[in-house]
């Protein structure tokens, strides 16, 4: 889902000054123009290839915050999330080649050689592994269906949605501002 990627992820996210709104702005666009079947099959990510990646001096610039409660997103919105290698690791590469940082050493021809980067044990690779058990865990996430329960549309703040299925209900919120949020009946 590029349009996501481009016009809302980033803002949202990475540079934590967009609106909240953003994302539901999107998904209406979707949910207009497209079949309501293609809703749940659009594929989200954060970074790629082709792009700098989410951490990169030129989107959230090493915030590993920012990155958490993207990636929280990423797994718990409707669509199928994709995890770009090295994600998971921290890469932070801006431009190709440095987009396409080695996982294991020696095994791309302009990456840094020698340097393995796959550690089972970082902070961000564990919080991923846990992210996606409670994706598997909980059927909501993969089949339910989307509820906007709240976006800020007047910059960074809440974002809260439901995703559900039968009797099953997960309430997701996320605070993209600065400062804690609180959110009155």
């Amino acid at each position: 889902d590029y349009p996501l990627y481009e016009n809302a992820l980033n803002k949202v996210f990475a540079e934590a000054a967009g609106a909240t709104f953003l994302i539901q702005k999107h998904y209406n666009a979707v949910d207009a123009l497209y079949d309501s079947r293609a809703r749940m099959q659009l594929v989200n990510f954060l970074d790629n290839h082709d792009n700098p990646r989410f951490l990169s001096s030129s989107r959230a610039n090493g915030n590993t915050n920012r990155l958490a409660l993207a990636l929280t997103f990423l797994y718990t919105a409707r669509g199928i999330p994709c995890l770009y290698y090295g994600t998971e690791q921290g890469f932070d590469g801006k431009t190709d080649p440095d987009d396409r940082e080695d996982m294991f050493a020696g095994q791309f021809k302009d990456g840094q050689k020698g340097i393995d980067s796959f550690n089972m044990t970082s902070p961000l690779f564990q919080f991923i592994a846990n992210l996606n058990n409670f994706r598997r865990l909980y059927p909501a996430l993969t089949l339910g269906s989307y509820i906007n329960r709240f976006c800020d549309k007047q910059g960074p703040g809440l974002f809260a949605y439901s995703r559900i299925l039968n009797s099953q209900e997960l309430l997701v919120f996320l605070n993209t501002a600065a400062s804690n949020q609180i959110l009155l009946p």
